[in-house]
């Protein structure tokens, strides 16, 4: 078997070989590709691959050879057209199937866009599905909160001279921004300010515990704290040893433990229930710093996305922070560091999609750690990325100022779910 990133050779057809019938004129024109993949120009080759899609099943399979066996732009060109390939073969029994085995990933499209009136740089989903808040605006002076089931925008929160960094929406029905060094909850329903929590510094981040009954928040000094949604009490404070930025935060599951991720590529682990530090770990595969988090539902495994040039996600088992894999994404055209800006699991632990500066939306089954779709429809950088409660919708935000709603059409085109 070929490993990934080995140079594979393309050879031509030779006198003696026994093949299966085709076409003569498919059976050159796959050659003709072949004989240009065998090169050494990159430019050539990728200008050469989209001509497999005009030589049937023959072409599909040397896609697929391409995305076995390559690796870099080959790689993820073959794959893209792959994609797009299966989308445009997609039957209606072969919808119904993937519905019905609920592989709903493998089938999503782009069902609405919202328009949200300014770049979108975080977002959060309401436990019930029904409500989406999002930072809005190149200042990030806004806080937009939209009904999912009409698109209709229900309110808006606007903070004069100071910013908004980072929102999320508790089972309580509260909202909760961070932004410059204050946490501030609101109740949803009276739209009231129900604490205005001091914090450290720039505060980058906010989570809360799935019951709502806690919030953390991580700052640009390396300070993490914990608060009681209920008093507004300050339960813990964590300072590490190097005043290093905390990207992310995140709770498990079970209310136990709180994870901080950031700047050098750090993460710690926290146990909620005696303050102390369980362990830390500085992962040797990202080369700056983790950007992300997100937590297994299950509260075993810890997926991490970093910012490098192959786009990685690191897979840590959470109890001893162990590496289990790494998850290479596609790479860009850019040059430098690419950046993944957020991550999210579904709920039955099988998929997880991410949102970077290639404008797109990587979709990983979780149990083959193989990538199985690539979304494209935003023209910048996808900041966010969030899967209902339901596990039926991806809802992506953007610098291009719109969010995005993806999901499944039955065969009539009405949405399924």
């Amino acid at each position: 078997m070929v490993e990934l990133g080995q140079p594979v050779e393309f050879k031509a057809v030779t006198e003696g070989q026994n093949l299966p019938p085709v076409d003569e004129a498919v059976l050159n024109g796959i050659e003709d590709i072949k004989r240009t993949l065998a090169s050494n120009d990159l430019e050539q080759q990728l200008a050469v691959l989209p001509d497999a899609l005009n030589y049937g099943q023959p072409g599909i399979d040397l896609l697929e050879q391409v995305y076995e066996r390559e690796s870099g732009q080959l790689k993820w060109a073959a794959c893209s057209l792959l994609d797009d390939w299966y989308l445009r073969q997609l039957t209606e029994a072969q919808h119904l199937r993937a519905v019905q085995e609920g592989n709903l990933f493998f089938a999503v499209t782009c069902l609405r866009t919202i328009e949200a009136g300014g770049a979108v740089y975080s977002n959060s989903i309401s436990s019930d599905g029904q409500l989406m808040a999002a930072v809005i605006g190149k200042a990030s002076k806004f806080i937009k909160i939209w009904d999912l089931s009409s698109n209709r925008l229900v309110h808006c929160l606007e903070r004069h001279r100071k910013y908004f960094e980072s929102v999320v929406i508790s089972s309580k029905q509260e909202l909760i921004v961070a932004g410059h060094a204050q946490v501030i909850i609101w109740n949803l329903s009276s739209r009231k300010n129900v604490y205005t929590l001091q914090a450290h510094r720039w505060v980058r981040c906010v989570a809360t515990s799935l019951d709502g009954e806690r919030v953390a928040s991580g700052s640009s000094d390396g300070v993490c704290n914990v608060w009681d949604t209920s008093t507004g009490k300050l339960i813990h404070t964590w300072y590490s040893d190097e005043p290093d930025w905390i990207e992310a935060v995140a709770f498990t599951p079970d209310g136990t433990r709180l994870i901080t991720a950031g700047e050098c590529s750090w993460v710690r682990v926290y146990d909620l229930l005696n303050g102390e530090l369980i362990y830390e770990k500085q992962i040797e595969e990202f080369a700056y710093e983790v950007t992300c988090i997100a937590i297994s539902p299950d509260g075993q495994t810890l997926f991490c996305g970093g910012n490098e040039d192959n786009k990685t996600i690191a897979i840590l088992n959470l109890t001893n922070g162990e590496l289990i894999a790494l998850l290479e994404g596609r790479n860009s055209d850019k040059s430098g560091n690419q950046y993944i800006y957020s991550i999210a699991i579904s709920p039955d632990g099988r998929t997880l999609v991410s949102g970077d500066d290639n404008h797109t939306i990587e979709v990983w089954d979780l149990q083959t750690r193989r990538l199985i779709r690539i979304l494209q429809g935003h023209s910048g950088d996808i900041t966010s990325v969030a899967i209902t409660p339901d596990g039926q919708r991806i809802i992506s935000g953007s610098e291009d100022g719109t969010i995005k709603i993806w999901g499944v059409e039955d065969s009539a085109g009405i949405e399924s779910g």
